[in-house]
């Protein structure tokens, strides 16, 4: 896995000096919304028709910051997976891994292959988070093993993903609540300090 973070850090090293200012933050955070909402909407996807509405407007401000990301990145229009059984619910990390609605190969083509990495790491990051929240923390299960993988190739420090990875243990539901945002805030701190690395002018 290192060897190929080597190699993902020198493939994308010329348009990490190329791109605006903030790029690997706004590609966080596109497929952490999007991950949320597929969380969040498809959770309910087997509800009454009022409930999957009501589902659906939670998520809806979201999807939004989701497609003013991607704009911003030059990306077009982009939506969540759809989920329209409890397959396609159980599957929804995969289904991002195998990029279904060919995203991720578009951030790569457009940006970088760190970014392709960037942005299934917020997917898997969001995913997460949605069901933590949405359940108050009495629910968690995070996908450890495509968190740290693209955590890695996106040069994240072990430190700073391996908190994301960890399953809950004696713990309240709220203090896994508050432990989950704290170790996304920490994620989102660290991908604006390189950002800010990026922007330095060179010595």
């Amino acid at each position: 896995l290192a060897k190929e973070a080597d190699a993902v850090a020198a493939a994308s090293r010329d348009a990490l000096q190329r791109l605006p200012h903030g790029h690997r933050g706004a590609t966080l955070r596109l497929g952490y919304e999007l991950g949320y909402v597929s969380q969040l909407v498809g959770s309910y996807a087997m509800s009454p028709p009022e409930v999957q509405a009501a589902a659906r407007q939670r998520a809806a401000p979201r999807l939004t910051a989701a497609r003013q990301q991607a704009l911003a990145l030059g990306l077009g229009e982009v939506a969540a997976l759809p989920v329209r059984s409890l397959r396609e619910f159980t599957d929804l990390g995969a289904r991002y891994e195998a990029d279904e609605n060919g995203l991720a190969a578009r951030v790569e083509q457009q940006l970088s292959p760190l970014h392709r990495h960037l942005y299934l790491l917020g997917v898997m990051v969001g995913g997460e988070a949605a069901r933590v929240e949405d359940s108050g923390g009495r629910f968690a299960l995070p996908p450890a093993t495509p968190i740290r993988r693209h955590a890695v190739l996106a040069g994240i420090a072990a430190p700073v993903w391996q908190p994301l990875t960890v399953e809950p243990r004696d713990e309240t539901p709220a203090q896994v609540q508050q432990r989950y945002r704290a170790a996304v805030a920490a994620l989102a701190a660290e991908v604006a300090r390189q950002d800010a690395a990026d922007a330095a002018p060179a010595r």
